[in-house]
């Protein structure tokens, strides 16, 4: 078989450019991915401190948790409903004697329209008056505040 120079040579700058081209989508996919880390980790420790500073102090009052609460949330479950759960979890635990730790959990990240939103997680390890237990809280930021999109309370001295 024979092959000409100029068949040879447009496959190999075909092949060029293929190889440029993929080289160019692994550096943007690469650069993208370290802008979505460096965001979401900032995003973890401004979350922490939300959480720290304003969601832990306001547990058992049903009034603040629902000002902190997201749109999402408050669609899902109305205020009346959160501040009898809120009443009876506080009820069965009692006042928030310590809290033993903040532990940052994963954190997604959603594309949409508006940009980037990052929704991080942590599980707050807690001593109440009747017994210990953890809280679970997600937060999502809306209109540059954060606001908590899931507050799941777990004790073994709950019961419902």
């Amino acid at each position: 078989m024979n092959v000409s120079k100029e068949t040879s040579g447009a496959a190999g700058a075909l092949l060029r450019r293929v190889f440029w081209a993929t080289l160019g989508v692994c550096i943007v996919v690469s650069l993208a991915m370290a802008g979505c880390h460096y965001l979401g980790a900032r995003a973890q420790a401004e979350g922490e401190r939300y959480v720290k500073n304003s969601v832990v102090p306001a547990l058992w009052d049903p009034e603040r948790v629902i000002r902190l609460a997201s749109s999402n949330l408050l669609a899902e479950v109305s205020p009346e409903q959160m501040s009898k759960a809120i009443q009876k979890i506080a009820a069965g635990l009692g006042h928030l004697r310590t809290v033993r730790g903040i532990r940052s959990n994963a954190y997604s990240v959603n594309l949409s329209i508006s940009g980037l939103r990052f929704s991080p997680s942590y599980d707050v390890q807690a001593d109440f008056m009747h017994g210990s237990g953890s809280v679970s809280i997600i937060l999502i930021k809306e209109h540059g505040e954060w606001r908590i999109r899931r507050l799941r309370v777990s004790a073994p001295t709950l019961t419902f």
